[in-house]
């Protein structure tokens, strides 16, 4: 099989993955991006706004909008550090506690999506393979 051609099916793939993530997240009300957020915090509850911008790979600028429309909505809390003030912390309030768990629907949804048409074994296999991929671009990217 021509190795160009696996990148464009591979890429296309994605594509349309995307996209229905992107109509997903939409109805449950919120941005693109923000799921990740939602999903860091449920990790680890308190992060600083400089630690959620180094983990998302985005400039603390973004972060600081996309908390400020998470916080209007009402699904964070954002708090001093009480061992320093210049840091601001960020929580997850109630609401944001539950928007995790339509987040976790989300995710099973796109899952159950992507493995529609496999059996176990392929799910297994696809899995495999894609860690593989993953593994052999990361070490790609550590020697760059």
């Amino acid at each position: 099989m021509n190795k160009e051609l696996l990148l464009f099916t591979f890429l296309s793939v994605a594509k349309e993955l995307h996209k229905q993530a992107f109509g997903l997240v939409e109805e449950i009300g919120v941005h693109h991006g923000q799921p990740r957020l939602v999903n860091l915090l449920r990790e680890k509850d308190g992060r600083s706004l400089s630690e959620i911008a180094g983990l998302l790979h985005s400039e603390t600028a973004t972060i600081s909008k996309m908390v400020k429309r998470m916080e209007h909505a009402g699904y964070l809390v954002r708090r001093s550090d009480p061992n320093d003030n210049r840091v601001t912390r960020i929580f997850l309030s109630a609401s944001g506690r539950a928007l995790g768990d339509k987040i976790d629907e989300l995710h099973q949804k796109m899952n159950d999506l992507l493995c529609a048409p496999l059996s176990n074994e392929e799910e297994r296999t696809l899995h495999t393979i894609l860690k593989k991929i993953q593994a052999a671009i990361q070490e790609n990217e550590k020697q760059s």
